[in-house]
């Protein structure tokens, strides 16, 4: 999608009833925009909008959480001018905007929730609950699992993982979850600093070929970064890192996203009347194509998924791009005769899309915890943890598992290959095209 911009529109029209015959292969709604022109005396304009923080309030979420006011500096400045290149014969107009959006995201409100860590001592192997009575409750799982012969020492890579983050925790706000009855992970929330950079340069070119002929060209284009992508919620997963725990890439969105037409007006007669035009747009658009292989490295390129018990150590594992373009040829001609005006002409329009995305076929996921024919499941018994309830249970099994790096399934996709017809880690790969043709005659006279 190009964004037209105020100072560059002349005019914009929009028909959702009693259209002409020429609007009626395109859609029940048109919306069209036309571009400024030059004229034969130089004109321009300039301005600048600033927003900053230090004029703000903070919100009231921030406030609840000990946060910060969110980071937002908005700085908006255009300038266009138009004018003749040579008098009476060929004009210029170019207008040029820019967007640059410093700001903050909030992770809980980005995300939907707060993020779950482990407390210190369920890091250690401590699981605490309430037995039925209400008296807190500790089980030193390692020991417990030592006892029955089952694995009893932290998992060296998972072991990393949640160091990592339980010193990356300064950076924000951690909150007790024992209101929660849980005793073993605490919230945690922070803001992650981005930033929205979008330039919106557009211009047209009009020649009066001769008293019968004109000719334009218009075009635009509308570069577009934002990183980290705090609309997809890919965002710093923990202060300190990146996309993911333990690197500094920050994947984002990348989007270019331009349009052109060109037109032949003519008049031929003083009845008779003709345009010929033609447009394109177009656009890639890049989906954190920044997030490699290499950065899951640290747990042998696999996402782990911790157990459904704490927050994963990233925020995206998997990329996708896009493009879509769009191509169409007008033709009109328009015969004005006595009380008649009879409109005919034709249009022809191509509608493309090629996506290209990945997922478990690059980055395969690793999930920890116990199955139902799990032997280390006989441990997690009121015996073992006296006055329990199922949910305590449940939460210990998560626990134990996720310190010890239990896998319980591995999932990977494999995908055909477009041009090697073989299945392996192939990207997957979407090729979609629309063709529409249309013709009209149309009368219109008065009575």
């Amino acid at each position: 999608m190009v964004y037209p911009r105020t100072d560059a529109v002349e005019e914009v029209s929009v028909t959702s009833a009693a259209s002409g015959a020429e609007s009626l292969g395109e859609g029940a709604i048109q919306v069209k925009f036309v571009t400024k022109s030059g004229t034969n005396e130089w004109h321009g304009g300039a301005f600048d909008q600033e927003r900053n923080t230090f004029f703000d309030a903070n919100t009231y979420f921030n406030n609840i959480d000990g946060l910060a006011r969110d980071r937002i500096i908005l700085h908006q400045m255009g300038a266009h001018i138009g004018g003749p290149i040579v008098k009476n014969k060929l004009f210029i107009f170019f207008n040029y905007e820019i967007f640059r959006f410093p700001q903050s995201w909030n992770e809980a409100q980005d995300k939907g929730s707060q993020l779950l860590v482990l407390t210190d001592a369920a890091r250690s192997g401590i699981f605490t609950y309430k037995n039925s009575s209400g008296q807190p409750q500790t089980v030193n799982l390692y020991n417990l699992a030592a006892g029955a012969g089952f694995p009893a020492t932290p998992d060296p890579l998972i072991g990393n993982t949640l160091s990592q983050i339980a010193q990356s925790l300064g950076g924000g706000t951690v909150t007790m979850r024992a209101t929660a009855n849980d005793f073993n992970r605490n919230n945690f929330n922070f803001l992650a600093p981005g930033k929205q950079k979008i330039d919106f340069p557009q211009g047209k070119l009009d020649w009066v070929i001769n008293p019968k002929h004109h000719w334009e060209a218009t075009g635009g284009v509308n570069p577009y970064r934002l990183f980290p992508d705090g609309i997809n919620a890919v965002i710093p997963v923990f202060p300190g890192s990146g996309t993911v725990l333990g690197s500094k890439v920050n994947a984002g969105q990348r989007e270019a996203f331009w349009s052109g037409s060109t037109a032949v007006r003519s008049a031929w007669t003083s009845h008779w009347t003709s345009e010929v035009r033609f447009g394109i747009t177009s656009g890639n658009v890049l989906f954190f194509n920044d997030v490699t292989p290499d950065l899951f490295a640290p747990w042998r390129g696999y996402a782990p998924n911790m157990a459904g018990y704490v927050t994963v150590p990233y925020n995206a594992s998997s990329t996708s791009r896009r493009n879509n373009p769009i191509k169409q040829l007008t033709g009109s001609a328009t015969w004005v005769r006595g009380s008649h005006q009879v409109n005919m002409g034709g249009s022809f329009s191509q509608i493309a899309e090629y996506t290209v995305s990945d997922g478990t076929q690059i980055f395969p996921r690793v999930s920890f915890g116990i199955q139902s024919t799990d032997p280390a499941l006989g441990m997690f018994t009121t015996a073992n943890f006296p006055g329990s309830a199922a949910s305590d249970l449940a939460n210990a099994e998560n626990l134990y598992a996720l310190l010890t790096g239990r896998v319980s399934s591995i999932t990977r996709s494999v995908v055909l290959g477009e041009t090697s017809k073989t299945y392996g880690p192939n990207n997957t790969i979407g090729r979609y095209r629309q063709r529409e043709f249309g013709f009209y005659v149309q009368d219109s006279w008065k009575i």
